[in-house]
């Protein structure tokens, strides 16, 4: 086996474990009790703040992308 395909084996279980990590720490933090009253929009607008993308925002959210986009193009409106 090549030191490529040792490396690879090696970080694969890496990444999942750390998208695991992520995706309990995104669960943790729009489950505080201090997050709890918090509207769809502020909670995409914490998550975004975090790094993460419309996907993954509509998967913790469980919502859809095209929710969370609008949620978005509303923050940017907000902004101007």
């Amino acid at each position: 086996m090549s030191s490529s395909t040792e490396d690879q084996n090696l970080i694969l279980p890496i990444s999942i474990s750390l998208q695991q990590i992520a995706n309990t720490l995104a669960y943790i933090a729009v489950n505080l009790d201090s997050n709890k009253d918090k509207t769809q929009i502020e909670l995409v607008k914490v998550l975004l703040s975090f790094g993460y993308e419309r996907v993954q925002i509509a998967a913790i959210l469980n919502t859809s992308v095209p929710s969370v986009t609008a949620r978005i193009a509303e923050l940017k409106k907000k902004k101007d």
